[in-house]
């Protein structure tokens, strides 16, 4: 009989647990009810003082909320987008720093659609005026890469970036975009998987955070959208902070989601839900989303 529990080992994902020998051959109602159980005694042997198998969990008990990673979020390329918060023209606010991550899968030789050939992961822009803040997703052409900019404090925009490192190959990629909020050399950086790619400087400093610009997952503007995103989307998380490179590599995990709690995103999308048009903020901004039209997958980024 397999012997599963290793109090020095976390407990594994549900792609980790498929894999294993003696989960082959169980279909899906099995293997959950198998994972959840297994799942429910690794964490009472972890709480601390004499094991106790034949306890019931429920309130008061001290296990830890396991980390499982079921679910990721497909966007169709067409129309599929995500409302941040409980008003479609409320910015999240940030205005002295800022980062953005993601794990993202676009297909195989990308293109980002139709011209300007663009798409979103996540935005406040309205694309005119006093009505942009940021905008983080993909750019096609003749350089396929994320792209990514942001406007400072007083108007002005940080310097763009374009990445020619491909992301476009039908695999997950972990792309992250760190601005600290001052001015200078290399204070926007784009790392991807884990390595910082490319850098640009800032004239000036701080956000610019006008207040009624929507946020939006997938697309650009609440309404006539466009920059529509054609990939899968998970953990999606923005903080109200440069991310160090330290903590990019954190994020990273070895190309593995993990907890990144330890680190106070402001907004964290983990599409756990499953179902439903609702995504859960994890984070400490309190902004759950609306789904429109984007729909859940269980590809996810550690199963290729």
């Amino acid at each position: 009989m397999h012997t599963f529990f290793n109090p020095n080992a976390p407990f594994p994902t549900w792609q980790q647990f498929l894999k294993r020998p003696d989960n082959v051959g169980l279909n899906v109602m099995q293997a959950k009810q198998k994972y959840l159980t297994e799942q429910t005694n690794y964490y009472r042997m972890m709480q601390p003082g004499p094991m106790n198998m034949t306890a019931t969990a429920g309130a008061g008990s001290n296990a830890p909320e396991p980390f499982t990673n079921n679910f990721s979020m497909n966007f169709d390329g067409i129309n599929d987008k995500i409302f941040v918060g409980e008003s479609l023209n409320v910015s999240l606010g940030i205005t002295e720093a800022i980062s953005f991550s993601a794990w993202v899968k676009f297909p195989l030789n990308y293109n980002g659609g139709s011209n300007p050939r663009i798409a979103t992961i996540i935005a406040e822009d309205d694309i005119g005026g006093t009505l942009r803040n940021f905008f983080f997703g993909f750019r096609g052409g003749s350089t396929r890469g994320i792209y990514t900019y942001l406007f400072n404090t007083d108007g002005s925009q940080v310097g763009s970036i374009h990445s020619s490192t491909t992301v476009n190959d039908n695999n997950w990629h972990h792309v992250v975009a760190a601005y600290d909020g001052t001015a200078g050399e290399d204070t926007f950086k784009l790392y991807i998987d884990g390595v910082n790619t490319d850098s640009t400087g800032s004239s000036s400093t701080g956000v610019r955070s006008t207040s009624t610009v929507g946020t939006i997952v997938g697309s650009v503007r609440d309404s006539s959208p466009i920059y529509p995103l054609m990939a899968d989307l998970d953990e999606l998380a923005v903080f109200d902070k440069g991310l160090t490179s330290e903590e990019v590599t954190t994020i990273y995990n070895g190309g593995v989601p993990g907890d990144i709690s330890s680190l106070n995103p402001f907004l964290w999308y983990r599409f756990e839900e499953g179902s439903g048009t609702t995504v859960i903020d994890h984070g400490s901004g309190g902004n759950n989303g609306t789904i429109d039209g984007a729909t859940y997958s269980t590809d996810l980024p550690e199963s290729g």
